[in-house]
């Protein structure tokens, strides 16, 4: 078991090698998505002390969150770059001939890693930065995201109907694959463990610059960037900008997995569609929002005591404001 955090300001943002405190399980693995050398070889991947792996449930800030954390990193020096090639994920960078600790990635430091692996499955032994967001949001980022790529999931579905049937955030327990909720349970179990910042999806939208004063500390060992970058961060990080850069970085990957050769189906061309079709509006109903919450109800509130998502996200929030008073004290 770990030592957990003990409120002592000289751990914000500094390296840590005490593992998190969860049992652990095997990682799940998705072959419509990696083949299976990728994934025992992003398994079996040992990141350093001072690595960041970016852990996110999908369709919760995935993209956003590592655009960010590298443009921090970088104190946004050049905005050209591909993005899945300079924070790479972690199970498919086989198929995309990518070596993990080659060279190449410390072009840039730290070292940033993505993985849509739960804490309890993730890679041991570096940083961590998660997201949350509203299921029901997620769930609509989800069916919208389906539809675009014609997935049969959605086909004749409505997004509550979808929902109900699984919808992704159910997980699969064939695979290993655990839902959201379970997700959202190892993130609270370990709010208090060094290693690990927890940044809230709703905050990205509404407090940019104290997320980026968040996560700056967490991935730069204690370090600040100016608020000259911090600003430049927030204008950058637009739809107008942000719809390109995923669009290039899935071009990117279709090239890759073509020239390898190794990446199962057309996964790329899927996304690349996805990117290239306008976003619509779902909107869930009261049958959808009573399914989400009697799953909440179910696997987060006995694990957390939290109601709703409401009073998690809020209980987040207090977590982070104590977080940011302790980074201003410390930079005084």
């Amino acid at each position: 078991m770990s030592t957990l955090y003990n409120g002592n300001n000289n751990n914000v943002g500094k390296s840590c090698t005490t593992q998190l405190p969860l049992a652990r399980r095997k990682q799940y693995w998705s072959p419509r998505m990696i083949s299976w050398n990728s994934h025992v070889h992003g398994s079996n991947f040992e990141p350093r002390p001072n690595d960041v792996i970016l852990a996110t449930f999908p369709k919760t800030g995935s993209t956003w969150l590592a655009y960010l954390t590298h443009l921090l990193r970088t104190r946004a020096k050049s905005l050209e770059f591909i993005l899945d090639d300079v924070v790479p994920w972690i199970n498919i960078a086989r198929d995309l001939g990518q070596d993990l600790d080659g060279k190449y990635f410390e072009c840039f430091m730290p070292r940033l890693y993505k993985s849509h692996m739960p804490l309890s499955s993730i890679n041991p032994g570096c940083k961590y930065v998660v997201t949350i967001r509203s299921p029901e949001k997620t769930a609509i980022s989800f069916f919208n995201f389906f539809q675009r790529m014609n997935r049969q999931e959605v086909k004749g579905k409505d997004l509550t109907e979808f929902i109900i049937d699984g919808g992704k955030l159910q997980g699969d327990p064939e695979k290993d694959r655990p839902s959201i909720w379970t997700y959202y349970s190892e993130f609270w179990a370990c709010r208090d463990h060094p290693s690990l910042l927890i940044i809230p999806y709703e905050d990205l939208c509404e407090d940019m610059i104290n997320q980026l004063i968040l996560i700056s500390s967490h991935v730069l060992d204690g370090g600040i960037v100016s608020t000259a970058v911090q600003n430049k961060i927030k204008s950058c990080s637009t739809k107008d900008v942000m719809g390109p850069l995923e669009t290039i970085s899935t071009e990117w990957c279709l090239q890759q997995s073509a020239r390898i050769g190794t990446c199962p189906g057309n996964v790329w061309d899927g996304v690349l569609r996805v990117c290239s079709q306008p976003h619509k509006v779902s909107v869930i109903d009261d049958r959808g929002r009573t399914f989400l919450q009697e799953r909440w109800n179910a696997e987060m509130k006995p694990h957390t005591g939290f109601e709703d998502y409401e009073s998690f996200l809020a209980a987040v929030r207090k977590l982070n404001r104590t977080k940011l008073a302790m980074i201003s004290r410390a930079s005084t």
